[in-house]
């Protein structure tokens, strides 16, 4: 499945969009370090895996979006976490 042709403009919080929309999903994405040489878990991965997510319903932009890097605790897969949150909305006239 690919979502390349349908990438959604990211608004941070604090920052909307002037055109008119219509909220259509809450939608979140992660990235995380599994091995521990590989490299650290980063915000644009989470971003990408975040328009990955709006894509699924069709999302124009995410708005309100937040990146929070994430401590691991001791029974956490990942070596470094960075989660992104947001909500995915479409445009309308």
């Amino acid at each position: 499945m690919s979502w390349s042709s349908h990438s959604a403009d990211i608004y941070r919080l604090g920052s909307l969009p002037s055109s008119n929309y219509k909220m259509v999903s809450i939608v979140n994405g992660e990235s995380c370090q599994r091995e521990y040489k590989a490299d650290p878990a980063s915000e644009s991965e989470a971003l990408k895996a975040l328009r990955a997510d709006a894509a699924r319903f069709k999302a124009d932009a995410i708005i309100e979006t937040q990146c929070f890097h994430l401590k691991p605790d001791a029974d956490s897969i990942c070596y470094s976490e960075v989660s992104c949150a947001g909500r995915a909305i479409q445009w309308v006239d």
